[in-house]
């Protein structure tokens, strides 16, 4: 059960100077809802927390989510709280080499709380359109609290954290450590974190599209060829060196880049050794796999 959240109720202002309505045009701009979505909200204002039940009600009064300080990019959250429906086609295919393409794009002055400054040329990267990643799952957890899902706690209320790598070597060696086969070196674990880019399920959009989505049937994937789906974003509240080994700290950074798929919109799973793009062998997350992954790689 999602915890109750107890502050006050004031708004606070993060795009000073900017009308509710011009507010609703940029985010209109920057994020391509799918039919059916609701409109983007109205404002990109960050918000302290009233009394919190739940995601539904999180969602539905906040929606670029709250805290108990209002200290957070309201308009980042505003994007990441988008609900395209999982039909929305993906305009591309990213694979390594396109993730380091586009964190050469990365606005050198972006923070931590200034994603609306730099909205034109996150847009012109690709940002808040549909993406698709193919690579090997090699962790998923859940998130903590967030102030996206209004600080609240409880699996039905938070993120799903899921890690995208891109090495079929190391994925087979999770792959034996998942199915207690083998184990993995402290550098090798580390690697599953450096190397991977994160994607996110987010209890707004299983609400609302994906019910059956949970963490034990992510988590039995893990080790195999997935494909993910979801809205391109740059999740700016890790642009920072001791997050992002895009930034050069290869010592304490934890994630290979800040771009994500989040919301993700569709996660398959390969159901043969291995998938292409186009396979008819890749299956839905939870549909049952006659095909047994393997623990060592595909040559």
């Amino acid at each position: 059960m999602a915890k109750k959240t107890s502050t006050g109720s004031t708004a606070v202002r993060t795009a000073a100077g900017l009308a509710p309505l011009a507010l609703a045009v940029i985010l209109q701009r920057a994020v391509l809802p799918g039919a059916g979505s609701p409109p983007p909200p109205e404002s990109a204002d960050a918000a302290v927390c009233a009394e919190v039940d739940d995601e539904s009600e999180c969602h539905t009064q906040y929606p670029t989510g709250c805290s108990p300080s209002a200290r957070y990019d309201g308009y980042l959250n505003a994007i990441k709280n988008q609900l395209p429906p999982s039909t929305d086609k993906s305009i591309r295919t990213l694979g390594l080499k396109d993730i380091n393409e586009l964190d050469r794009g990365i606005p050198k002055d972006i923070s931590k709380t200034n994603h609306l400054d730099f909205k034109d040329q996150l847009d012109k990267l690709g940002e808040g359109r549909i993406h698709t990643v193919i690579g090997y799952l090699y962790y998923a957890k859940n998130g903590g609290k967030e102030s996206v899902n209004c600080e609240l706690e409880g699996t039905d209320a938070i993120d799903f954290h899921i890690a995208i790598g891109f090495d079929p070597e190391l994925a087979a060696k999770v792959l034996a450590k998942h199915n207690h086969q083998g184990k993995i070196t402290d550098d090798e674990d580390s690697a599953t974190k450096k190397t991977s880019m994160i994607v996110e399920m987010t209890p707004h959009y299983r609400g609302r599209f994906k019910p059956d989505w949970d963490l034990d049937a992510v988590k039995a994937a893990v080790g195999r060829q997935v494909k993910v789906t979801g809205i391109l974003l740059l999740d700016n509240e890790h642009q920072d060196p001791k997050d992002n080994c895009a930034m050069g700290n290869k010592e304490s950074c934890w994630r290979l880049t800040t771009w994500e798929l989040h919301p993700v919109t569709q996660f398959q799973v390969c159901n043969a050794e291995p998938c292409a793009g186009d396979s008819n062998a890749w299956v839905e997350l939870g549909e049952p796999l006659d095909t047994p992954a393997k623990t060592t790689p595909t040559k």
